[in-house]
């Protein structure tokens, strides 16, 4: 019974000195791993603390120049040109709604303080990727625009009645005739020949 028990008591003794020894070295390892205030953060975390850095590439809509972000918005408004045409349904209301949508935004982007040739290369671009076979119909189209400007900005009662109908209220600037006027000129080089 001597014998069973000294071997008991070398046998756990080994448990207990493998364990002490995984524990030692258990320990050792994790006194190589500074505190935990001292640890770099994860990726995560300092992405997600850090400020915002500046791109050093500048943004395409930073990268346009005014004038170039005028021209852009002038040819949306030429888009509004196509899809009808004189004599259809509806060509009235729409020639309105081209021509007021014109005229804000030249009045808005101030068009009378650009240069003459950057307007007509403006139209002119636009023009250009117009199909050929569409080409005729917008040159027509825009001279029912052109004189349905004249009638808003002149606030005659047919051009009233029909921004009323397209729930656009009148307008009141004392600028929009003269970037008006600045435009049908650039417009009326390229489209009337």
């Amino acid at each position: 019974m001597k014998k069973w028990n000294r071997c008991t008591l070398v046998g756990a003794a080994l448990v207990v000195s493998a364990a002490l020894l995984v524990g030692c070295t258990g320990s050792e390892s994790e006194s190589n791993v500074p505190p935990a205030e001292t640890q770099t953060p994860a990726p995560t975390q300092a992405i997600a603390t850090a400020e915002p850095q500046q791109s050093a590439e500048p943004t395409p809509e930073a990268a346009i120049n005014p004038a170039q972000k005028t021209v852009n918005q002038i040819k949306d408004q030429l888009d509004r040109m196509s899809g009808w045409g004189t004599g259809t349904a509806g060509s009235t209301l729409s020639s309105a709604g081209a021509a007021y949508g014109l005229i804000v935004c030249c009045d808005e982007n101030h068009v009378a303080e650009l240069d003459m040739e950057v307007l007509k290369a403006a139209v002119e671009d636009w023009l250009a990727e117009v199909p050929e076979e569409f080409r005729a119909d917008m040159k027509e189209n825009w001279q029912t625009v052109a004189c349905m400007g004249s009638s808003i900005l002149a606030q005659e009662d047919y051009a009233m009645a029909l921004l009323t109908d397209l729930e656009c209220t009148p307008i009141e600037s004392e600028t929009a005739e003269k970037n008006w006027t600045c435009f049908c000129q650039a417009a009326n080089a390229v489209m009337v020949q």
